[in-house]
């Protein structure tokens, strides 16, 4: 009865505006909406000529690619042709999920036309795609010059330009570099060991922040494994024992090893919504895995299933396939997902993603005492934001205890 009230309340005054008045009102009111949306579809000109002249295309994402990459090449300014790809990637449809492919196939193509970085300006943007660009052009730089003083110069001027914008941006260009390191060797390439010992050292001297070393050594151990994979290089993988070699490592990298080998486990079952029967179809061929390689299975299940989804996410049915597997690992899997959103969700907008994931998620985490999101997880999200941003995205997810957020 009141909001009636109101209402007719309402009308009735509207009803004593003079016609000349009201239609003066309205006007102004239908220009302020007008002019507010011409604004924004006029904000960015740049993006719109290239959304223009790229939608027509039969592979328009391949035309927008060639479009960036002519823009760094002709000015080094990396910052300005990433906005205007985070632009074109938040408002075209047709953009697809091809961001970090679009973006590496930039770094790649850009160092063959311009392998000198120092004529590169890295704006805030260029972090964006999940460092590809930053990484791949390192990538190749290693892979040409077999030059490690150099990359671990480049990796210096990208923590200059980005550290006060991605604080994590270090470890991940030394992600990179230890991507590389394995194969620049050519006393040490086809044996594994000798390969990824070769590499180690390498990312031991490179660095001096723990994180940073040990980001290096995973990457080392992540492109070996898929060498292994793929059987490049003449390595194979012993089938028997596919994370044999990580049990050999010192034990400050078994964690990196196993993280990177369990691809080839994984690789061995099915896919499926039901992850507590995958985890036991992997534990009846694997019966040596310790727990160490059993959370690390049961946290990329959960990765993978975020990573990989088609359409919208649905919360509640990421949360059930976790809440299948072991008690043990549950919060594993669950920490799996929120990285997974992380890592590859909607760019400015991970922390609402994962958001939405920890409320699904509530009632298994509370009954199993585990929280939706571990270190590597909380770390990950500190360097995708700035200092302020980040100190928000900690109230939100409701995690402003956590010695990270502090």
């Amino acid at each position: 009865m009141r909001v009636s009230n109101r209402l007719s309340g309402f009308f009735r005054q509207i009803s004593r505006v003079r016609p000349a008045a009201f239609l003066v009102l309205f006007l102004c009111v239908a220009g302020i909406v007008y002019l507010s949306w011409h604004a924004s579809a006029e904000s960015d000109p740049k993006a719109r000529a290239i959304a223009q002249e790229c939608v027509g295309e039969q592979k328009p994402t391949d035309c927008v690619k060639q479009k960036i990459l002519a823009m760094v090449v002709a000015d080094g300014d990396a910052g300005e042709a990433f906005r205007i790809l985070r632009e074109l990637n938040t408002k075209e449809p047709w953009m697809g999920d091809e961001c970090a492919d679009l973006a590496t196939n930039v770094g790649r193509d850009l160092y063959k036309q311009r392998p000198d970085y120092h004529f590169l300006r890295l704006g805030p943007d260029t972090v964006n795609c999940n460092y590809a660009f930053l990484q791949q052009y390192v990538r190749e730089m290693l892979s040409a010059t077999k030059d490690t003083g150099m990359a671990k110069e480049y990796c210096a001027s990208v923590e200059k330009s980005l550290k006060s914008v991605a604080s994590g941006v270090t470890a991940e260009c030394y992600r990179a570099v230890g991507q590389t390191l394995p194969f620049i060797d050519s006393d040490s390439m086809g044996n594994p060991r000798r390969m990824i010992a070769f590499a180690i050292r390498n990312c031991e001297s490179m660095t001096s922040v723990p994180d940073e070393r040990h980001t290096c050594v995973a990457g080392a151990f992540n492109y070996l494994d898929v060498r292994q994979s793929f059987g490049e290089y003449g390595l194979t993988i012993d089938k028997k024992d596919p994370a044999g070699i990580c049990r050999e490592q010192p034990p400050e990298y078994r964690g990196e090893c196993y993280g990177s080998y369990k691809r080839v486990i994984l690789a061995s079952v099915a896919p499926s919504p039901d992850f507590g029967a995958e985890m036991a179809t992997i534990q009846s061929l694997y019966p040596n895995l310790d727990k160490e390689t059993l959370l690390v299975l049961a946290h990329t299940l959960g990765y993978d299933a975020a990573t990989h989804r088609s359409g919208p996410p649905d919360y509640d049915a990421l949360s059930h396939s976790c809440a299948t597997v072991d008690t043990a690992l549950y919060g594993q899997c669950v920490q799996g997902l929120a990285l997974g959103f992380a890592k590859n969700g909607t760019p400015g907008e991970q922390y609402l993603e994962i958001r939405k994931l920890c409320d699904a998620a509530a009632p298994d985490l509370k009954k199993a005492g585990v929280k939706c999101l571990g270190v590597g997880e909380i770390s990950y999200l500190k360097t995708l934001y700035s200092p302020a941003k980040f100190a928000e995205t900690c109230a939100l997810l409701q995690i402003e205890d956590d010695p990270l957020c502090e």
